[in-house]
C-alpha cells in the first residue's frame, strides 16, 4: 500500500512540475528549447545559487551510452536506443487551461514521454540499463542520492525524494529496503 501511495504521489508531483507556469512562459520556453542545442541549454541555465553542471546533468538520462536530454526531439535520439520493449501509447497531458496529447515510448528500463511536437518532457528510469547523467541510478539509497547534489531535496518523505532545478525536476521512489526503484526526470516551467 505504501508503494502505491508513494508512486501516486510521485506521479502527481512530477505531473504538477510539468504543468506549472503561464502560457506566455510556456511558449517562450518551447521556442527557446527548439532554437538551441543541448550545449546551449547547459550554458544558458540560470541557476541562482545552484551548480549549473548539476542542473544540466540532472536533465539527462544515459541509456546504453546514449545521452537523452529533456527538451530534445525524440526523433533525434530514437535511432540510437535500440528496439522498443513494447509498442508506444498515446497519453493525455494536462496543463493550465489546456489538454493535449503525447506519446510514451517504452524501452528496457526506460520510458520516454513526449508532447504533441515529439519533444521529450519526462523520462522514467526503472531498470539498471539507464541512469541519470549526474550519477543517480537504480539501487542507490537516499543518502547516496543526496550526496550527488549540493542542495537539499525540495520534498523528502518516506519512500521518496523530489528535487526541483531551473527547468527540470527529479524524483526517486524507494522500496522497503530503501533502494531507488524508480527515478523520474521531467521538464518544468518557471513561473
Amino acid at each position: 500500500m505504501r508503494r502505491i501511495v508513494t508512486l501516486l504521489l510521485s506521479l502527481v508531483l512530477c505531473l504538477t512540475i510539468c504543468a506549472c507556469g503561464s502560457e506566455e512562459n510556456k511558449a517562450k520556453t518551447e521556442e527557446n528549447i527548439e532554437n538551441t542545442n543541448n550545449q546551449d541549454i547547459q550554458e544558458s541555465v540560470v541557476a541562482g545559487n545552484f551548480n549549473t553542471e548539476e542542473l544540466s546533468d540532472s536533465a539527462c538520462v544515459l541509456y546504453n551510452g546514449v545521452e537523452i536530454w529533456l527538451g530534445a526531439k525524440y526523433e533525434d535520439v530514437k535511432g540510437n536506443l535500440g528496439n522498443e520493449a513494447k509498442p508506444s501509447e498515446t497519453i493525455t497531458i494536462c496543463g493550465p487551461g489546456q489538454t493535449t496529447s503525447g506519446r510514451t515510448y517504452y524501452y528496457d528500463g526506460l520510458s520516454i514521454n513526449v508532447d504533441s511536437t515529439e519533444k521529450i518532457i519526462e523520462m522514467l528510469v526503472d531498470g539498471n540499463i539507464a541512469k541519470i547523467k549526474s550519477g543517480i541510478e537504480i539501487g542507490q539509497n537516499p543518502d547516496e542520492i543526496k550526496a550527488k547534489y549540493s542542495i537539499e531535496p525540495e520534498f523528502e518523505f518516506e519512500g521518496g525524494l523530489i528535487y526541483s532545478f531551473a527547468g527540470s525536476g527529479l524524483s526517486c521512489d524507494f522500496d522497503d529496503n530503501n533502494q531507488a526503484v524508480r527515478i523520474y526526470v521531467s521538464l518544468s516551467e518557471e513561473e
